[in-house]
């Protein structure tokens, strides 16, 4: 991070902030980022400009006298060079993603430590790419929108490839969990970049094209094709590494926010009391119970509650019936009831005892009558 710039990074940047951060970060390591994507597009305009030269550049005539082993290796070799490219493509894009996330993280921005970790994962970047691919196509033939929904589902499984190792498939599922409930920031976020990546290649095309007919009227074909092609492909290589930025940057936002989603309970203080509410005896084994427990942590008798003390009901000792609690007369036989006998209570630490006790099983006082 530049010395003076605020802390973006809490989980709550909006697209704005990341489209700002994309080019900060980009012009800190500016040479960091484009030497991969200036070496695979360098060589690769070398490589084309010599098959032009050597195939296409041939008159009508020295087409004819080619063989058929000459055509099969031209195609071979462009074929061979295709996948090459693609290779060291999604290695340089694993570059580009694990050099934004060390210098996020304030470390050393290492071309040799990303090279090794990009490589060591390159199978499964492009395995993610693939299914990214063919998921996308299906959806795109299924009315197009569930094309766009994939898309933006799973931009981010690059990124959960090299900083989280996760396989082709799994890097799918994580990018999808980290976009679920993000969706129309990842899509603004890919939007912003698209549209201003555009515009810039409709600019570098331009540029291109007049340079090539410039070259062609005042020098040859030959060579306005091979000026050309290196003007593309360097400019194609300025261009790269921010698309990957960006995306790296809304992933790390992402998983942030992902973190500070955790729910925290805020605690009761409560003040000592020396007349808790609760406190007391068991009536099992009378030992002192602790504040609001359920159970008694001596002998697991269940703790009656306060309201759960005096039965609603009891029953008349002569008859047997079932009278109120209140009644002082058998509903039934008529027969006067006797008192239920309560357990006293401590005047000096308010603790109640059981029945018939004589001192206060808390403090040891005597028990008045």
């Amino acid at each position: 991070m530049e010395s003076g710039e605020r802390p973006l990074f809490y989980g709550k940047i909006g697209v704005g902030d990341i489209v700002k951060r994309t080019f900060n970060i980009f012009k800190s390591n500016f040479s960091r980022f484009l030497l991969p994507f200036l070496i695979l597009y360098g060589v690769m305009a070398i490589i084309f400009s010599l098959i032009y030269h050597g195939f296409f550049d041939l008159s009508y005539d020295d087409l004819l006298k080619l063989q058929e082993k000459d055509l099969d290796l031209v195609i071979s070799v462009i074929i061979v060079t295709i996948l090459v490219f693609i290779i060291f493509l999604f290695i340089a894009i694993g570059m580009v993603i694990q050099m934004v996330a060390d210098a996020h993280e304030g470390k050393e921005v290492d071309l040799g430590k990303s090279f090794k970790v990009a490589s060591s994962k390159m199978f499964s970047l492009i395995g993610a790419a693939i299914l990214v691919g063919i998921l996308t196509l299906i959806g795109l033939f299924l009315f197009i929108i569930p094309g766009i929904l994939f898309f933006v589902w799973f931009s981010l499984s690059a990124q959960a490839v090299i900083l989280e190792d996760k396989s082709a498939k799994d890097s799918l599922s994580r990018s999808k969990e980290l976009v679920k409930g993000n969706w129309w920031k990842t899509f603004g976020v890919i939007i912003v970049i698209g549209i201003f990546l555009f515009i810039i290649n409709i600019i570098g095309n331009f540029i291109s094209d007049y340079l090539y007919d410039q070259i062609r009227e005042d020098y040859s074909e030959s060579i306005a094709i091979t000026i050309f092609l290196v003007f593309s492909y360097v400019f194609l290589a300025f261009l790269s590494p921010l698309y990957a930025i960006a995306l790296t940057l809304l992933f790390i936002d992402l998983r942030i926010k992902q973190t500070l989603t955790l729910k925290v309970t805020p605690q009761v203080v409560r003040k000592p009391s020396v007349f808790p509410k609760r406190a007391g005896l068991c009536q099992q084994c009378s030992i002192q119970l602790p504040i609001e427990a359920d159970y008694c942590p001596n002998c697991g008798t269940k703790i009656r509650k306060e309201e759960e003390k005096r039965p609603e009901e009891k029953t008349c000792q002569f008859c047997g019936t079932s009278v109120p609690v209140e009644a002082s007369f058998c509903i039934q036989c008529g027969r006067k009831l006797p008192k239920i006998e309560e357990g006293k209570f401590c005047t000096q630490c308010g603790i109640k005892n059981p029945i018939g006790a004589l001192y206060c099983a808390n403090c040891g006082s005597r028990l008045k009558e």
